[in-house]
């Protein structure tokens, strides 16, 4: 999906009343309820159509696997980047629109990726975000897993623990630009040891000359008094 389309349908999402993708026709029904919560009247209104007419795949296509990105997608687009908690009277905005997009896309985005199916998949060692192997591209979650294992089985120390996510429907050209940018961050990481080795290897070598001067001292110190003693021994003989 590109952005401009992304972006209208997200657009259409944040609507009070979404619009809908182009040839499907909403209609919504208006209904009252007393809420505990603010002690008020209030109006839900319901869509005659679930996902407001979008294909559930298309939700997903959106690329919000949780909360936290949507409130962070919010922030960019509409506000300027900045944290939520330092829009001042804006935060309300912030929060409606964050919590409206999530609750619209959210059920979707569940159980297609419950569901899986063919795309590409995200490979992690357990469920943490910084675990991450890679992408690869798979018609199913088993069958990511099992390629997972195949391809990085050897560079883990238990690939029984490899997870598979399922993250878009894309093809399997885009995996080269998605494992592109774990491959930079790996080679950074390279880097970073290698100049810790490098560092490692003149402090060994500096700890290593101590050890020498150490046992040189002890040595000729040794010989020095052991000359010492042999001097006064032949003084006190004669």
């Amino acid at each position: 999906m590109d952005s401009a389309s992304h972006d209208i349908i997200v657009d259409d999402l944040l609507r009070n009343r979404p619009k809908g993708p182009a040839g499907v026709t909403l209609t919504y029904e208006v209904s009252s309820y007393y809420c505990y919560d603010t002690y008020k009247d209030r109006k839900e209104v319901t869509c005659n159509q679930e996902n407001y007419g979008y294909d559930e795949g298309v939700l997903f296509d959106l690329g919000f696997k949780e909360r936290e990105q949507v409130e962070s997608y919010i922030s960019k687009r509409f506000f300027e980047g900045k944290s939520p908690y330092s829009l001042g009277n804006r935060k309300v905005t912030h929060t409606r629109r964050t919590n409206r997009l999530w609750d619209r896309i959210s059920g979707a985005q569940a159980r297609v990726a419950k569901a899986g199916g063919s795309g590409i998949y995200r490979l992690t060692i357990g469920y943490y975000s910084d675990s991450l192997l890679g992408h690869i591209h798979a018609n199913s979650n088993e069958d990511a897993i099992t390629m997972g294992k195949v391809f990085f089985g050897y560079v883990v120390e238990d690939a029984s623990r490899i997870r598979a996510q399922y993250v878009n429907r894309g093809s399997v050209h885009e995996l080269a630009q998605l494992n592109a940018e774990i491959t930079e961050k790996l080679q950074q990481q390279v880097k970073r040891q290698e100049k810790e080795i490098a560092s490692a290897k003149v402090s060994i070598e500096k700890w290593n000359d101590r050890i020498e001067v150490l046992n040189m001292v002890a040595d000729q110190q040794v010989a020095v008094a052991t000359v010492n003693e042999l001097n006064e021994l032949e003084e006190s003989t004669t």
